[in-house]
């Protein structure tokens, strides 16, 4: 595994417990709430969370499923991304585009443009 995949893996391990202990959810019924059987849900989970097994695509969509949160913010860049990406996930599509347009709008107001250069 090359270092983006073991810094994604990073990422979705610390969030994903991070999320799951927030949520009073044990290892063994998140485990148990994405399929795997109940002798190996606690065990996996641990060892997804400390890295030592990576989840596929598939698991990574039921754990956040499970979670309540997008994969999205189980992998953002930086704790801030993930916090908006988390506090916006349930808007309805109509209210995200228009979110969407007025940080375009802010952020086009906020640059400065090339008359502003010394």
């Amino acid at each position: 595994m090359n270092a983006l995949a073991l810094s994604i893996q990073t990422l979705i391990a610390t969030r994903m417990k991070e999320v799951r202990k927030a949520s009073g959810v044990s290892q063994r019924a998140l485990g148990k709430s994405v399929g795997l059987d109940d002798k190996r849900a606690g065990p996996y989970i641990s060892r997804y969370e400390s890295g030592v097994h990576a989840t596929d695509w598939e698991t990574t969509l039921k754990i956040a499923q499970s979670l309540g949160v997008s994969v999205a913010y189980l992998v953002a860049e930086t704790p801030e991304l993930a916090e908006l990406i988390k506090a916006v996930q349930d808007y309805e599509p109509e209210a995200l585009r228009a979110l969407a347009e007025e940080i375009r709008v802010r952020h086009a107001q906020n640059e400065p443009t090339a008359l502003d250069q010394p």
